[in-house]
């Protein structure tokens, strides 16, 4: 049991503190040595509106991190997984990032994250705008020049419905619902031999197609920052709709104590987007391990009339846990919200075929997808 709240706060907040100068000194101390690691940036794709454009970017020591290949053995893909959790992030960098011409300045924070909110100068184009990004300082020992490229998305006002979708058990494997399962899969697997499920693709290519014009999607995951670039990988390789991703912080805090508690972490992200983009309903999609249908079920009762649909996948063998999502989706009625609960991609298209959130032709591609994927 932890102390009253106001105790363990602010123990936390101490422990925090104590973290965070540690890493401003060690920082510090290597600039000063002339040892500091050549520096890389990791943007992370980023969302807009007519009024603001928003982009984070992560500026680290550069990791060793690889994209891994099919034939690495297990040994290389630990030594990869392990960097990406033991990453030296560098507080007090500059980054100058150049949007639609203009350029801007944002110091990064303890953590090495520069978040960059601008004006959108060009409120009537939508879809993805980059931003040219180059770290003023400090650079590495050696190191001339670091720069890349990030990704904003604004979405087009009249898509009308947007898609939020979980990651971990929803897209890809990752097997959360039993702790060896997930160690297994985070250490010894890499984006390439990371497995999707059956048809996903598919799906959400259809679900973003299904208007006049492209829908929006967003990932809300409970991974920690540290896995983004094994998500975009995994996403990009499989043909899954690009979008912004909102992942967790781990770390010390009043707030966490190594991690967000993911409930309330995926209700404000998800609350945010709402708020953000009040003229999209949404279609909700997560899976039935951690706790996506009692998130959207809280979800549906603050927007009771923005949900265009929920499907959880049945990633579970536990009886009772399959009938207490089901008492929980029989909820949704009251409101409206059409839902489907089970273990196939094919159960959510057809659901969203009849009520018109993809294309009906689309079917059968989606259909033949799963058997394609599922004989792999």
């Amino acid at each position: 049991m932890h102390p009253r709240p106001s105790l363990w706060s602010s123990a936390l907040r101490l422990i925090g503190s104590a973290e965070d100068a540690i890493t401003v000194a060690r920082v510090r101390r290597k600039i000063a040595r002339g040892d500091l690691e050549p520096a890389e940036m990791v943007p992370h794709r980023g969302h807009g509106t007519r009024e603001w454009l928003r982009l984070q970017v992560r500026v680290l020591e550069r990791s060793g991190v690889t994209p891994g290949m099919v034939d690495d053995p297990w040994w290389r893909n630990v030594i990869t997984a392990t960097r990406r959790f033991v990453s030296t992030e560098i507080p007090g960098a500059i980054v100058r990032a150049t949007i639609d011409g203009q350029t801007h300045e944002v110091t990064t924070g303890v953590e090495g994250y520069a978040r960059f909110e601008v004006a959108n100068t060009e409120p009537e184009r939508t879809g993805w705008r980059t931003a040219e990004l180059e770290l003023v300082g400090p650079l590495g020992e050696g190191q001339d020049r670091c720069t890349a490229t990030g990704e904003i998305l604004v979405p087009d006002p009249h898509a009308q419905i947007g898609i939020i979708s979980d990651v971990d058990d929803t897209i890809m494997h990752t097997g959360l619902t039993e702790t060896a399962g997930m160690l297994r899969t985070t250490f010894l697997h890499n984006a390439t031999t990371r497995v999707p499920y059956p048809g996903v693709a598919a799906f959400y290519r259809a679900l973003c197609a299904g208007g006049d014009v492209s829908r929006p999607i967003f990932f809300v995951s409970g991974s920690p920052w540290n896995l983004y670039d094994l998500i975009v990988r995994f996403i990009d390789r499989h043909d899954i709709p690009a979008g912004p991703l909102f992942l967790k912080d781990w770390g010390i805090d009043e707030h966490k104590f190594i991690k967000e508690d993911t409930h309330a972490y995926k209700l404000d992200r998800i609350t945010r987007l709402l708020e953000t983009y009040p003229e999209l309903d949404v279609v909700l999609i997560g899976d039935s391990g951690q706790k996506d249908p009692e998130i959207y079920t809280d979800v549906i009762t603050r927007f009771p009339d923005r949900i265009a649909a929920v499907y959880i996948r049945d990633v579970t063998a536990d009886p009772s846990r399959d009938e207490a999502v089901r008492t929980l989706l029989r909820t949704l009625e009251d409101h409206d919200v059409p839902s489907a609960f089970g273990p196939s991609t094919l159960s959510a298209a057809t659901d969203a075929a009849s009520r018109g959130l993809i294309d009906a032709d689309r079917l059968d591609g989606i259909r033949r997808a799963c058997e394609a994927d599922t004989a792999r």
